[in-house]
């Protein structure tokens, strides 16, 4: 791989203000090509990014949280993909979702919509009620197409999921993340913030203060910080060490974390859309992951700034994150930038 297109790129970023800083980390069957750290972590403090920055990975939760431990539950015999979530969740029934499964919600095909600031709402209640007073929110949504018919990426969907979680589980979401991810050695966390080295995020009007080590996404916020479309925090290489536990199982290694069969579907595409059960795949003219990951690729995008995309295939592991909303949100640059660096990496891998 050509290292110093790769720092040039990089510099290129922070050059043009794409983001303030970013860690870069990309590798093949289990050998790490590139590996490094740019920028700052915060603007006015000046401190430096490093590789061990913790970011907030926000949307990732979902693939390589919430994803995750559905199909664990599933393995578990609590339910089944196709299973209809009023069967898990009485409250979540009427004649326009009683067929709704977690399918549905894991392909975001619900007809649920994509989000509402349901923050607004929930700060007003005490904060023993306000999951309670979530899920009434969510299961009264109208929906705005039919199930199944259309995709439509939802965090309503995934917040969903996390109550479908600790139906099956009997735990609190973290919880039960905690206990899949211990086994293994996944060191990817819930915070309310400590003294760790974390990456700074937005200036939020609402909490009146830069985001540091406490979670950007408000709805997971105003319920404590943690649920299943936001709250994860972790470092370039704890999502590498969980992916390549992912690729091993379905390249055919044994493990006690999923079967073979279980991971293989979650990266199989549905027929009817552009992703697989959780996570995004290439979708062509204008994908975030550049022209070169082939169709068997599996990754997802976080609104702070973060993604990772794996070749199944390739078995390659490219990584990005960036604090890209620090400190304002209205920084869109990262969009033209990410397919460009996914690019220069791939164009450079071995087949």
């Amino acid at each position: 791989m050509s290292y110093k297109n790769i720092d040039k790129l990089m510099f290129k970023g922070l050059d043009e203000a794409v983001f303030p800083g970013a860690v870069f980390f990309a590798a093949q069957k289990k050998k790490i090509l590139f590996f490094n750290s740019y920028g700052y972590a915060d603007i006015f403090s000046k401190e430096k990014m490093s590789k061990k920055t913790i970011f907030d990975l926000a949307s990732l939760t979902k693939p390589l949280a919430t994803a995750l431990a559905i199909a664990t539950l599933i393995e578990d015999g609590k339910a089944e993909f196709n299973t209809a979530i009023s069967e898990i969740i009485p409250e979540f029934y009427d004649k326009n979702k009683k067929k709704i499964t977690i399918e549905n919600l894991l392909y975001h095909n619900s007809g649920l919509c994509a989000y509402k600031p349901y923050y607004k709402i929930l700060e007003k209640e005490s904060y023993l009620k306000r999951k309670k007073a979530l899920l009434n929110m969510i299961c009264t949504e109208t929906l705005i197409a039919e199930p199944g018919k259309k995709e439509l990426y939802s965090d309503v969907g995934f917040m969903l999921l996390a109550f479908v979680i600790e139906v099956l589980s009997g735990m609190k979401f973290e919880d039960y993340i905690y206990k899949i991810y211990k086994p293994f050695n996944i060191k990817m966390f819930f915070t309310d913030g400590g003294n760790k080295k974390f990456a700074s995020t937005e200036k939020c009007f609402w909490r009146k203060k830069i985001l540091k080590g406490v979670v950007h996404d408000q709805n997971a916020y105003i319920i404590g910080g943690a649920y299943g479309h936001a709250g994860l925090f972790g470092c370039a290489e704890d999502i590498y060490n969980l992916i390549c536990i992912l690729i091993s199982i379905y390249k055919g290694c044994a493990s006690s974390f999923l079967k073979q069969k279980t991971v293989i579907k979650l990266f199989k595409r549905n027929t009817n859309g552009t992703r697989s059960l959780g996570f995004d795949m290439p979708s062509g003219e204008g994908a975030s992951c550049g022209k070169h990951f082939s169709a068997n690729s599996v990754g997802h995008l976080g609104y702070t700034g973060v993604s990772f995309w794996a070749d199944i295939n390739k078995e390659a592991v490219v990584i990005l994150l960036a604090n890209r909303i620090h400190p304002y949100s209205s920084n869109q640059k990262i969009r033209n930038f990410r397919p460009l660096l996914h690019n220069a990496v791939m164009m450079n891998l071995s087949i």
